[in-house]
């Protein structure tokens, strides 16, 4: 939960009211006037072709129709700029010219204190590396660069550097840029030798320093690689504050430039500079060949068209598969480049030239192609092929195909390139089916996983790492639809014909599970009582929450871009009645319907004294049922 506690709420409505919505996203959007009163422009959190991203002026909010992020201007500073709540505030009191006071916060300010000195740190070292290659004693490695083709101006565009021979060279300069021993050995870039003593992590090493990518522009990492054949070729920063493994790309503050519609993935990162430096400026590497959830989000965020170019080796072939999976169930458009010869990409442009890698890319094979071309290579032994594996990664194949016409296509393509008939292919597919049907036997869904109609529910072990912390949450758009009026009427609380209780929501059903939910929605409902609700503390906390697999915060969002632009007192409070009077009268009935349950219950058990008590409840509970649906009585 974001603190906070101690930024007075006025502070923060000033802020907003001076940081108007348009003039902060068109520092990052080019925003066009449309028909009505809100602006479109290309989303800058996913690719796109056509406008689908609108900020309303009146409401002070923004929402993608596309990708569905939404919310008000410290929502989007958080979002284009990846920053904390706390930190996002900084930044749009400061553009306001704004004094923002002290937040006691000890935790939040050790980790902004200590992500500032390591971006110091990063950039000192990023500057004494590049100067080491530049000098006498990065001869090796300039070297090295031209071999593989580097130009000086590629070098500098990367901001490459060389680590000497010197034990504890970095160490010792960066002590002399006033940094403690203490601050440095939290860096990452050193590690201890057998007497205690702080040594350099990359030493006799071409540095490549890793960009964040994202927001602002800064050093978060270094890759270190050897310029022998010694092992291990590459080392990288281990993690730190800045830096988390799997959540980066290496490459990405040059690519996101590009004019290019689709991006080009790549393993490492001569691969990477090497096409940047031929003119192919859209590629990004991987950091690694295991693509990980996060990184592939990070790619839908710039393109949905992505072009993979791993090694051609075994290695690089499976690594390629493990990949595409993950990459079509995020929704990209995925082609796989395959460079000839069992050669990487950086081999082959600078044997070939940009042309010939550029016509490969324009060659490149959809998803479902390379898996069949993989099945044949996979399949080759002694240089025959084995058509008893080949068959099976074939079928394997097709078993994953959800699309019916791609099925029937590749189900085509696959008797041809076996020889056999379109029904012997059928059979096998359908033998296949039972044997796994037969074998998953012992494995049946428990009964608690079940719906009342006996389908199985998505476990929460399905979702994604950036949703597996949010807590599910239960709303009717009715409750959702509601809200958004309070947050964007204030004023309509005190004429409301029914006083709205936390108890009425369907939260309220899971709140001795998951106490989180209903004490936002209690506390939302105290605000409104007191005049003080307003769009950032409805949405701001709802980050943390998921209705139907997505973010409360964008749904709600998106339920406020829906609202009338500009309505009356009269309409926005007969609006909220209306709502809230669904809200009522669904709660009741859920009441009714457990009141009947337990009666059952009592009735069986014969306990006449508990019966009459329910009786009397439901009998109550039947009464407001029908004075809401027939006399519009209130309490």
């Amino acid at each position: 939960m974001t603190n906070t506690s101690r930024i007075p709420e006025d502070v923060i409505a000033d802020i907003k009211a001076r940081n108007d919505i348009v003039s902060v996203v068109e520092q990052y959007v080019n925003l066009n006037k449309r028909s009505g009163k809100n602006y479109f422009g290309l989303c800058p959190f996913h690719h796109e072709d056509t406008p689908s991203f609108s900020v309303s002026p009146s409401k002070q909010i923004f929402y993608c129709f596309g990708c569905h992020k939404g919310g008000d201007v410290l929502r989007f500073i958080m979002e284009i700029e990846h920053l904390s709540y706390l930190e996002a505030l900084r930044l749009l009191a400061v553009r306001a010219q704004i004094d923002l006071p002290t937040i006691d916060d000890a935790a939040y300010e050790k980790k902004r204190s200590q992500r500032q000195l390591l971006t110091e740190i990063n950039l000192q070292t990023a500057r004494y590396y590049y100067k080491n290659l530049l000098g006498p004693a990065g001869q090796p490695a300039r070297d090295y660069l031209q071999q593989r083709g580097i130009s000086a101006r590629t070098l500098q565009r990367f901001g490459l550097g060389y680590a000497g021979s010197g034990w504890d060279d970095l160490y010792q300069y960066l002590l002399k840029q006033s940094f403690t021993p203490a601050e440095l050995v939290e860096s990452g870039l050193f590690r201890q030798n057998k007497y205690a003593r702080p040594i350099d992590l990359f030493r006799e090493r071409l540095i490549f320093p890793i960009m964040s990518g994202v927001g602002r522009n800064r050093v978060i990492a270094f890759g270190g690689r050897v310029l022998d054949h010694a092992l291990p070729k590459y080392i990288n920063s281990p993690e730190t504050v800045l830096y988390v493994k799997g959540q980066h790309l290496y490459g990405l503050n040059l690519a996101r430039q590009s004019k290019a519609k689709e991006l080009i993935l790549v393993e490492g990162y001569m691969d990477c500079i090497s096409l940047h430096q031929a003119g192919i400026d859209n590629v990004v590497a991987a950091l690694g060949t295991a693509l990980t959830e996060q990184q592939i989000r990070l790619l839908h965020q710039h393109t949905s068209d992505l072009i993979i170019s791993f090694d051609a080796d075994t290695a690089g072939q499976t690594a390629t598969l493990r990949s595409l999976d993950l990459l079509e169930k995020e929704g990209l458009s995925v082609r796989v480049l395959k460079v000839p010869g069992s050669k990487d990409p950086d081999e082959y442009i600078r044997q070939n030239g940009a042309e010939r890698f550029k016509a490969l890319a324009d060659q490149a094979l959809p998803l479902l192609d390379y898996k069949f071309s993989v099945a044949l290579s996979l399949a080759q032994k002694n240089g025959s092929t084995d058509l008893t594996v080949y068959q099976d990664r074939l079928c394997q194949v097709l078993e994953g195909i959800d699309n019916s016409i791609l099925f029937e296509i590749y189900l085509k393509k696959a008797a041809e390139l076996l020889g056999i008939s379109l029904d012997t292919i059928r059979a096998e597919l359908q033998r296949r089916q039972r044997e796994h049907r037969s074998g998953k036997a012992s494995e049946l869904v428990p009964e608690q996983a079940k719906t009342a109609n006996g389908r199985a529910v998505a476990e929460a072990s399905d979702q994604s790492p950036s949703t597996e912390n949010r807590v599910k949450v239960h709303m009717s758009q009715d409750e959702a639809y509601f809200l958004t009026i309070l947050a964007t009427e204030p004023d309509v609380w005190t004429d409301l014909a029914l006083r709205p209780q936390p108890d009425d929501f369907l939260l309220a059903a899971d709140r001795a599970q998951v106490p989180q939910p209903y004490e936002w929605l209690s506390g939302v409902l105290a605000q409104a009582a007191r005049g003080e609700l307003g769009v950032t503390a409805l949405l701001e906390p709802t980050s943390r929450f998921e209705l139907n697999g997505k973010a409360l915060n964008d749904v709600l969002t998106a339920l406020m871009m829906r609202l009338p632009e500009q309505s009356s007192h009269p309409q926005a409070k007969a609006e909220a009645d209306r709502y809230y009077k669904r809200v009522r009268i669904d709660a009741l009935s859920r009441r009714q319907h457990l009141l009947r349950e337990q009666l059952k219950q009592t009735d069986k058990l014969r306990q006449p004294e508990q019966e009459q008590n329910l009786r009397q409840a439901y009998q109550d509970t039947q009464r407001q049922l029908y004075e809401l649906r027939f006399n519009h009585r209130t309490e």
